[in-house]
């Protein structure tokens, strides 16, 4: 059975699991609590909050978070988690579950965080922008937002993004969990464009569950890599002040050939 998929976090309820098992890292967290501060009970925003990997480490240092995704199958993965977390930890996060364009941002929050690569969920520089836009409004004065993606090399589409069409590649989500059930997902370019820096794929999901069932989800989806020096505009542009620019996840000064492209502004 084939399924068209809308949202491909929420395509199927293991997804979660196994974004668990492949989204791991730890660096970024400590990264963005070091500049956080040791200020308790700070007010901090995260959209595209996923399962909580950035959102609950930040409650255990005794912030407020509201955590919002348009994901129920992630979100509802993050409650799993928090099940197991204090009840303190518990009643910092507030959950949200909404479209990041649709929802009303809080306001007079001490922290925006744009990490991970949510630019990535957005299919367009105006939509990146208008996230730095909303992001600058939800802040208080003296407020922070941490914008954080991969560094693009280049303001052509970089040659390693310029796959062939009809050339599906497996892609993430890949993984088993702990019921048996597997997820095997492909992708494929459909096109692609150099000077707008955009890809469309068309992506396949496979989940077989443990009886051997196998049930198949489709959707497409619009990637647009950002480059730092759009990043450093849209947050010019919002009226931010850019106090940070690091080009890795331990905190490296940025250089044009980092691998990361993240930065640390304030509203004045």
């Amino acid at each position: 059975m084939s399924i068209e998929s809308k949202n491909s976090y929420s395509a199927d309820p293991h997804l979660a699991e196994v974004y668990d098992q492949f989204e791991t890292q730890t660096e970024d967290v400590d990264l963005i609590r070091r500049l956080i501060g040791t200020e308790p009970d700070r007010s901090i925003f995260e959209p595209f909050t996923g399962t909580g990997r950035i959102a609950i480490p930040i409650a255990r240092d005794g912030h407020r978070v509201i955590a919002l995704d348009d994901s129920r199958v992630m979100l509802d993965r993050l409650r799993q988690k928090l099940s197991d977390e204090s009840q303190a930890v518990r009643d910092r996060i507030k959950i949200v579950h909404a479209n990041v364009f649709a929802a009303s941002w809080p306001d007079d929050q001490d922290v925006v965080l744009l990490g991970g690569n949510c630019f990535y969920e957005v299919s367009s520089s105006d939509e990146q922008r208008a996230l730095v836009f909303r992001a600058a409004a939800a802040l208080r004065p003296g407020g922070h937002v941490y914008i954080g993606h991969d560094n693009h090399p280049s303001d052509l589409l970089d040659e390693s993004w310029r796959r062939p069409p009809n050339d599906p590649r497996p892609a993430y989500p890949r993984g088993e969990c702990a019921d048996g059930t597997r997820l095997e997902a492909t992708s494929e370019t459909a096109w692609y464009d150099v000077h707008g820096r955009f890809v469309h794929y068309k992506r396949r999901l496979n989940v077989t569950s443990p009886d051997g069932t196998v049930t198949q989800h489709l959707w497409e989806s619009t990637c647009h890599p950002a480059i730092m020096a759009d990043t450093l505009a849209w947050t010019e542009q919002a009226g931010l002040v850019v106090e940070q620019t690091f080009g890795d996840v331990h905190g490296m000064p940025y250089k044009p050939e980092s691998s990361r492209a993240i930065v640390w502004a304030r509203r004045d």
